[in-house]
């Protein structure tokens, strides 16, 4: 599942698959209207890696490769609550679910 982080002034949005061993691929995508082409990147965090990358100058990757690293700890926080605010809805989803259909079961 991924995750908006933010939305940037000039469309670049970025968003962040779950947490994986301690990892989050954050997920850096743009439209520009210049090449008429989508750049985008995928990084893990905390350690920088640049999985993917397409239209990004090396000083603009490495740009964002340090910007996401210094941002990992709270990124993957975040990441962290919302799964752990989507496990809770689905577990009192569930709960309701059952209570439907003991009433149903009941008619």
């Amino acid at each position: 599942m991924k995750h908006p982080l933010y939305t940037y002034n000039d469309g670049t949005e970025v968003t962040a698959s779950s947490v994986k061993d301690g990892k989050v691929r954050v997920f850096t995508e743009r439209w520009d209207n210049d090449r008429d082409m989508f750049v985008n990147a995928e990084i893990v965090i905390p350690d920088g890696i640049v999985l993917s990358q397409n239209g990004y100058s090396e000083a603009d990757l490495n740009i964002l490769v340090e910007r996401y690293k210094k941002l990992s700890a709270d990124i993957i926080e975040y990441v962290q609550e919302k799964e752990n605010e989507r496990t809770v809805e689905q577990e009192r989803n569930q709960g309701l679910d059952h209570i439907i259909r003991g009433i149903v079961a009941g008619q």
